[in-house]
């Protein structure tokens, strides 16, 4: 038999929901609003004292005496933590999208990128007639950033293109990373390449999105996983939870879509991915280290 206090608490999830009749008491419970006034009111009465209540979520303890850095730290990225949490809750709000404004929005933004390419051509042309007829390092040193302006536009231009047309059955998932495609070619040319693909979601990212997922449906009983790392200059993010084994399969595509959209909702996430289960025992689905090469001698 297992130590109650050995694997068993391993195994145990960081959050979970309790379906027994009273998830909806605990949503309430864990709101942001709930939340916050715990928190706040639970500071010591030096970092109290240091906040705006006109803005408490503005905190800077830089000049706060009685505190050590670490603590200043500390309080700090809980705040910032706590903000994270207020903007998954304002997806629950209804999205009222106003399509003309966006639509002249994108119109000034087009006219604004022409005016600055057309720009970048005359000044180009007038720097290189400019070099030609004095032969001055300084003006071709110059006329090189103006070119390096004009690639830099033009590239931003051809994915702007490219992302607006989309053909589905060729792009599925749309066209977004052309535009960092189009970053990393110019990062190319001045000689600095940066990884886009596969790091890490920080952990506020992390917290952020565990409490989502936690609080989108009662039925969910345990948060298995939650992983997210860079794909472009988004996340991608992989979920899986836990829900009744007698649920009734549509009810259960129906939590896992709306989770889905949810999380797509989030400024930072490209494409969500969300995996239901019954138990949360098992190993992992996936054995990426098993396809790594050893490099043990």
């Amino acid at each position: 038999m297992e130590n109650e206090n050995g694997l068993d608490s391993a195994k145990k999830p960081l959050l979970s929901n309790n379906i027994n009749g009273v998830s909806d008491a605990l949503r309430r419970r864990y709101s942001f609003t709930s939340l916050k006034n715990d928190f706040f009111s639970n500071l010591p009465q030096k970092v109290q004292l240091a906040m705006d209540p006109e803005s408490p979520f503005d905190l800077d303890l830089s000049t706060t005496s009685g505190l050590i850095e670490a603590e200043k730290e500390y309080y700090e990225r809980q705040v910032a933590t706590l903000k994270s949490f207020e903007d998954v809750d304002a997806l629950d709000l209804p999205l009222h999208i106003n399509e003309e404004e966006e639509k002249r929005e994108q119109t000034q933004h087009e006219r604004a990128m022409n005016i600055s390419n057309m720009a970048n051509v005359l000044l180009l042309v007038l720097k290189i007639y400019a070099t030609i007829r004095s032969g001055s390092i300084a003006i071709a040193a110059s006329t090189l950033d103006s070119l390096l302006d004009l690639m830099a536009g033009g590239i931003l231009w051809f994915t702007h293109l490219s992302m607006k047309n989309i053909n589905i059955y060729q792009y599925p998932i749309g066209k977004l990373r052309v535009q960092p495609v189009g970053i990393v070619i110019f990062a190319a040319v001045m000689a600095t390449l940066v990884s886009l693909v596969g790091q890490a979601a920080p952990p506020e990212m992390l917290q952020k999105l565990t409490y989502l997922v936690i609080r989108h449906h009662g039925q969910i009983k345990r948060v298995d996983t939650v992983r997210a790392y860079t794909f472009g200059v988004l996340y991608f993010v992989e979920v899986d939870i836990e829900l009744p084994e007698d649920l009734p399969l549509k009810e259960a595509h129906a939590i896992g879509e709306s989770l889905q959209i949810k999380i797509e909702k989030l400024p930072e996430v490209e494409r969500a991915f969300v995996h239901l289960d019954f138990e949360c025992d098992h190993k992992p689905e996936h054995s990426v280290l098993d396809k790594l090469p050893n490099t043990q001698p």
